[in-house]
This record gives structure tokens, C-alpha cells and sequence, in this order.
């Protein structure tokens, strides 16, 4: 069709006489001057609206918006009855720029039904975006029942924008003869299936071919046509009773389960109160099918939530053979209103389900119905944890636990779980008090012990409600802390693993535990608020507490601090001072770690220096190795001290002086070598 056009194209841009000074007068901001040039152009011939149309069309490429706009309006006058500037308007529908052919396509379609014909043509027009316009355009276009057939055909184009674009606009047409859309389904083509089955949702009120066809779709190969043809179902379902009629009658005769589970699960989701759907939602409870009972039990909290046979037809169902069956009544009784009391007393019987996804699911929907039923479901969970059955007292305490803000004497009953004879229930009292909130603190005391626990899981499960329990409370924190005077000495480092992956929540309660009498105690709380401190900057109180510890009179205490300090490495001049005087302690760990804190305090330890240089003549190589790392993280502070050493006389000072100097590598450096060496 293009083709024809291109004459007029070439013309246009060769002829710019009057008519192009009335395309300017039709984008004028002077209203009757813009009036009287849209007038004009409607009683224009074909030849001047098409010269017209290219320089509308330019001007669409202009930066002001208002002449944009009259620009369209413009167009719009031009192709209204004009077949040829409607086509000259549509080949350009290929500009690469989205927003000259939004603009292009607003102009069409208020041009009215006259450029029906050639959208229609543009739909087959070897350019995507000329066809894309085009099927996007017919749906708003006036008169557009003539496109239903060429857009139906759009519906497998090659490029899917356009496929898509052409069922946006048959839904937007609506009411359409399915026969046609029908006849479509046939194609071998997925893209037009998915596309028809998605129309066919929303073209109005569903007949019996439609449902029929829709339902065919389901047994289709491809997951998306399904859950299209799926999605469609659910709007007739739920759009008039006729078509939710039909459906119930189709689904009555359907062997195929498979099917008949995709039909009740649209039913659910169509959320629909006609009470003969809801009837036959109802019926599949009772189906030989454990698949369509399961379909059933999720369907029914949407379609009736206050039924209370709806309710007793889910409790029933948590009797049922079928694990898969159980674990859906469950979760769905957590969704109903009606009879909730009568549903918590059944779902906790369910914690004895042997199938462990039925369990979990009763637990769960215990926890929501307790937000409305919050006094009753309680009692009737501490009620449960004296059953024998151990699924029951295990998810009874889970089920408490989950109960948002639970009260002390709640907590309390729960820590009385922590000594169940059985693991799981153990492990399930940590679980639940971890998710106590506030009232954790409450239970730490009875926590603590179950890090000895035989059983490896509630020994993981208590570290990690215990890390928990101190990021929510100081008090947490000190209660763990307490743990450190336990002999056992793994234990102990448990307990300080623990307050370590507390981190930084847990300083202020270290610290203020660092005076206790327990030697042991003081050891483990240096030792973690040193490792705290590699990453993370310890309070300055806590480097004041811990260079009191220094002096302690437990070596241990002392060589713990000595290294919590270096791992700190926080500039502090009493620290300087002590760790120098440590220097002399006969303890050679004590000594060997100062060295090392020093170098790690690094240029702020410069008063060390001459002291360091000291520990050169050390028969010790251990000593002496560590004295010149610290020199050399020291840094040019420590280059007077080692000019000094370079005048000893002893040959092992002088090499580790000169080995310092060179890895210290400033001027002040490499100057005293260059001296030392010219010697």
C-alpha cells in the first residue's frame, strides 16, 4: 500500500508553497487564526493535506510541547476522510523515536473511522513498530468491528508486542463473536492460543462454546496457556452466574482430574458467593480424588470464610487418607471465621499428624487463629503440652511461642519444656522462646543449660536463641556472661562464641562485668571484647577497665588483657605505659604479646621505641623477631631509637636495626642507612 504513496511523499518535500504555510497557521496559539487554518485544511484536497501532513509530522520533532500538541490536533483534521494523509501518517509510524509515533498514533486514532482501512492494511506492513501503532491504534479507533478479523489474525504475529498489542485491543473492542476467536484456538501456534484464551476472559459473559473451549485449554502442553485459559474461567466465574452455571455442568461430566483440579482452584480464586459454585466447591470435598479434595479444602476460605459448614467440611477433612488432603484442610481452616474454637481444637489433635507438612500446617494456622481467639487457643496449648504424644507437645510449644508478645507466665511455661524427655520438644521450648520477643530475657537462666544438651540440635538451636536474646536485652547479655564461671572449659568457649556474634550490643554489659571476682570470668570477657574490638572500636571505658586488668594478679587475666588490647589497638597513653611496663614481666607470654600489642598500636607507641631496641639484645629470638615487626609498624617515630642501635656493638642489634630501617623505608630511613653504610 506504501508504495503508492511515495509519489506524494517526495512531492511534499519538493513543494513547500502555500500549503506549508497553513500547516504553520494550524499549530498557531492564536485561536481563530488556528481555527480558521483547520477549517481550511478540512476542505483541503488529498494532494495539500498529504504536503500538509509532512510538515505537521516535523514538527512533531519540535521541543515545545504546545506546538506538539497542536501539531496533533492538526494531523488529526488532515487525515480525518482523507485516505491518502491517513497512510502518509501511518508509514512514519516506523520513526525510531517512541514518542513521535505515540503522538503519530493519537493523531489516527482522533481522526476518526475514515483511517480504519488503512490501519488495517499497516498491520501487515513489513516495519514492527507500523504494525505494533497500528493494532494498538484499531482498538480505539471509531468503527473499528471491521478490525476484529484482521486483529484476530495480528494475534500470531512473529513479534510478540504485536501479538500482544492486538488482544489488548480486541479486549478493548469487547463483545465479540467467539466463533471467530474460536477458530483461532485451532492454530498451532502457542502465541495465539495463550493470546485467544486471554481474550476470551474478557469480551463479556461466557457461552458454552467459549467455556467449553477454555476448559479444552486446559489439557494444552504449555504451562502459560493453561494458566491463561485458567485465568479466564476465573473472571467468568465470577463476572455472571450464567456462565458459573455452565462451568459447574462442564466440570459435573469431566474423568480428567487433572482438569477438574484446575476448575475448583479457579473457583477459589474467583472468590465468587453464588451459592451453587460454592455447592459444588463443597461436593469436591467428598471427591474419589485426593488431588480435587485438596483443591477443594484451599478453595472454600475465599468463596464462604464464615460457613460453618464449610468449616465442619475442612475439620472432616483433616481425617482424611490423604497427607497432601490433611496439610491443605489445615492451612485453609487458618483463613475460616466460622467455628474458630471448634478449628483450634481439631488442628492441635492434627499435631499428631504423621505427615509432617500436615503438622507444620496446624501449627501455623493455630498461630493465626490465636490473633482473634487468643485466650482460648492458649490455654488449650498449655493444655496440650501434657499430651504423650510428642508431635503435640512439641508444636503445642511452637504454636505458643509464635502467639505475638507472649506473657511472662506464657514464657515461663514454655521454659518449663526445656527439660522434655524428648529432644524435639526440647529443641521446639528453645525455638518458641527465642521468638518470645522481650519476655526472652525471662528465660536465659533455663537456656543456658541446654548448651550441654545431649542432642547436637538444641545445643545449635539455644546458641542461636541465645546470640538472639542478647541483641534484644543488656540484661540477656549479663545473664549469659554469668555462664563463664562454668569448669568446663569448652563450655566457656561456647558461652564466648556466643557473646562474641553478639558483638558490639553486648559491650556495655561486658564491660561492666569485668570487675568479677571470678578469675575465669575476667579471662573470657577480655578475650571476647578483644576479639569484638578487631572489627569494631571498644568503648574507651572498657580499655580503662581493661588496663586495670593488666595488674591482675591471675597471670592468665593479665596475658588475655595484654592481647585484647592489641587486638583493640585503640591509642591510649595509659595503655602505652602499662604494656611498656609489661615488657619487664617475667612471664616471656606476657611479654612476647605486649611487644606485639605495641606494633599493633602502631606510631602512637613511639614513647615504646627505645625499649623495643632494648628487647634487640634479647637472647631470645622470638622476642627479638617481635620487637623489630613493632619497630617497624611503628614507623618514622621509631627511626632516632634505631640510629641508636646502629651504634651497638653487638652485630645482631645493629642487622635487626638496619632490617627495621629498611622496611620503615621514609627519608629520615633510608638516610641514617645511607650514613651507617658510607661508615
Amino acid at each position: 500500500m506504501f508504495k503508492k504513496y511515495l509519489p506524494v511523499i517526495i512531492a511534499c518535500a519538493l513543494v513547500f508553497s502555500g500549503c506549508a504555510s497553513l500547516g504553520k497557521r494550524a499549530v498557531s496559539r492564536e485561536a481563530p487564526v488556528k481555527e480558521e487554518a483547520l477549517r481550511q485544511l478540512a476542505a483541503e484536497s488529498a494532494m495539500s493535506k498529504s504536503d500538509a501532513a509532512v510538515e505537521l509530522i516535523a514538527m512533531l520533532k519540535t521541543p515545545d510541547f504546545q506546538d506538539k500538541e497542536s501539531a496533533v490536533e492538526a494531523l488529526a483534521s488532515v487525515c480525518k476522510n482523507s485516505v491518502e494523509a491517513s497512510g502518509l501518517v501511518i508509514s512514519c509510524f516506523k520513526d525510531n523515536d517512541p514518542a513521535v509515533r505515540g503522538y503519530l498514533e493519537d493523531a489516527v486514532v482522533r481522526s476518526g473511522a475514515s483511517a480504519v482501512p488503512a490501519l488495517i492494511e499497516g498491520l501487515s506492513s513489513p516495519q514492527k513498530y507500523v504494525r505494533l501503532h497500528c493494532a494498538y491504534a484499531l482498538g480505539t479507533a471509531a468503527s473499528n468491528k471491521e478490525a476484529i478479523a484482521p486483529l484476530i489474525q495480528a494475534l500470531s504475529d512473529n513479534d510478540s508486542t504485536v501479538g500482544s498489542a492486538s488482544r489488548d485491543s480486541l479486549v478493548k473492542i469487547g463483545r465479540l463473536d467467539p466463533d471467530a476467536l474460536l477458530l483461532a484456538l485451532k492454530n498451532d501456534n502457542s502465541g495465539i492460543r495463550y493470546r485467544v484464551a486471554f481474550v476470551l476472559g474478557r469480551i463479556g459473559e461466557g457461552n458454552e462454546k467459549t467455556i467449553a473451549a477454555l476448559i479444552g485449554l486446559l489439557s494444552d502442553k504449555v504451562n502459560l496457556i493453561r494458566a491463561s485459559a485458567v485465568d479466564s474461567l476465573v473472571r467468568l466465574a465470577s463476572s455472571d452466574e450464567k456462565s458459573a452455571d455452565i462451568l459447574i455442568e462442564k466440570m459435573n461430566r469431566l474423568e480428567d482430574d487433572q482438569v477438574r483440579v484446575l476448575l475448583t482452584e479457579a473457583f477459589g480464586r474467583s472468590g465468587s458467593k453464588y451459592a451453587r459454585l460454592i455447592a459444588a466447591v463443597s461436593k469436591n470435598c467428598g471427591d474419589k480424588s485426593p488431588a480435587v479434595r485438596s483443591a477443594a479444602a484451599a478453595a472454600l476460605p475465599a468463596m464462604e470464610p464464615d460457613s460453618p459448614e464449610a468449616a465442619s467440611a475442612l475439620i472432616a477433612l483433616l481425617g482424611d487418607n490423604d497427607g497432601e488432603v490433611r496439610t491443605s484442610a489445615a492451612k485453609a481452616l487458618g483463613s475460616m471465621v466460622a467455628s474458630r474454637r471448634e478449628a483450634v481444637t481439631a488442628l492441635i489433635n492434627s499435631f499428631s499428624d504423621k505427615y509432617v507438612f500436615a503438622r507444620n500446617a496446624a501449627q501455623a494456622s493455630v498461630s493465626r487463629l490465636a490473633r482473634v481467639e487468643q485466650d482460648f487457643t492458649v490455654s488449650a496449648l498449655l493444655a496440650a503440652e501434657s499430651n504423650a504424644d510428642k508431635n503435640i507437645r512439641s508444636n503445642a510449644v511452637l504454636a505458643l511461642g509464635s502467639i505475638g508478645s507472649p506473657s511472662a507466665a506464657t514464657v515461663k511455661n514454655i521454659a518449663s519444656m526445656l527439660n522434655d524427655p524428648d529432644s524435639d520438644v526440647r529443641k521446639a521450648a528453645v525455638s518458641a522462646i527465642g521468638n518470645a520477643g522481650p519476655q526472652v530475657k525471662e528465660a536465659v537462666p533455663g537456656l543456658i543449660p541446654c548448651l550441654k544438651d545431649k542432642d547436637e540440635n538444641v545445643r545449635k538451636e539455644t546458641s542461636a536463641v541465645l546470640e538472639k536474646s542478647g541483641y534484644q536485652s543488656r540484661d540477656a547479655v549479663l545473664l549469659i556472661a554469668s555462664a563463664l564461671s562454668d569448669p568446663d572449659p569448652e563450655f566457656r568457649i561456647n558461652i564466648e562464641k556466643i557473646l562474641f556474634r553478639i558483638g558490639p550490643a553486648a559491650i556495655s554489659a561486658l564491660v561492666a562485668k569485668l570487675d568479677d571476682k571470678n578469675a575465669m570470668v575476667r579471662e573470657s570477657l577480655v578475650r571476647v571484647l578483644g576479639r569484638i574490638g578487631r572489627t569494631v572500636p571498644t568503648i574507651a571505658d572498657g580499655v580503662k577497665k581493661i588496663n586495670v586488668l593488666l595488674r591482675d594478679s591471675e597471670k592468665n587475666v593479665r596475658l588475655a588483657s595484654t592481647i585484647a588490647l592489641g587486638d583493640i589497638a585503640m591509642n591510649n597513653r595509659e595503655s602505652v605505659a602499662l604494656l611498656i611496663e609489661n615488657m619487664r614481666d617475667k612471664d616471656k607470654d606476657i611479654k612476647y604479646y605486649s611487644i606485639l600489642a605495641l606494633g599493633k598500636i602502631g606510631p602512637d607507641s613511639r614513647e615504646a621505641s627505645p625499649f623495643l631496641v632494648g628487647t634487640l639484645k634479647e637472647d631470645d629470638n622470638k622476642l627479638r623477631t617481635a620487637a623489630r615487626d613493632a619497630l617497624v609498624l611503628i614507623g618514622d617515630a621509631a627511626v632516632d631509637s634505631l640510629i641508636e642501635a646502629l651504634k651497638e656493638s653487638d652485630l645482631m642489634v645493629r642487622s635487626a636495626a638496619v632490617d627495621a630501617l629498611d622496611k620503615i623505608g621514609t627519608q629520615r630511613a633510608k638516610e641514617a642507612l645511607r650514613i651507617y653504610k658510607a661508615k
